[in-house]
């Protein structure tokens, strides 16, 4: 979804590590909602996914998560 040739001073993606699924933003968010169900479509069998709105975030807290929402009823959950 992303151009990764725009962040040239991105060496590697070892922060990503620090959580057990992939976050794919912007959920069924105008313009990118095409994109996301792409991304949901080709990878949810085989990554774990969570997929959040443009209003939504997820906290990482004591090696759970908690995803908060505010005034949206979308959420997608990989059931990989």
């Amino acid at each position: 979804m992303d151009d990764a040739s725009v962040a040239e001073s991105l060496e590697n993606y070892e922060a990503i590590s620090a959580i057990n699924f992939y976050l794919v933003p912007h959920y069924n968010s105008i313009p990118f909602k095409g994109a996301v169900n792409k991304i949901i479509k080709e990878y949810n069998d085989n990554i774990p996914l969570v997929a959040i709105s443009n209003n939504q975030a997820v906290i990482i807290e004591n090696d759970g998560k908690r995803t908060i929402t505010k005034g949206v009823k979308f959420l997608f959950i990989s059931q990989y």
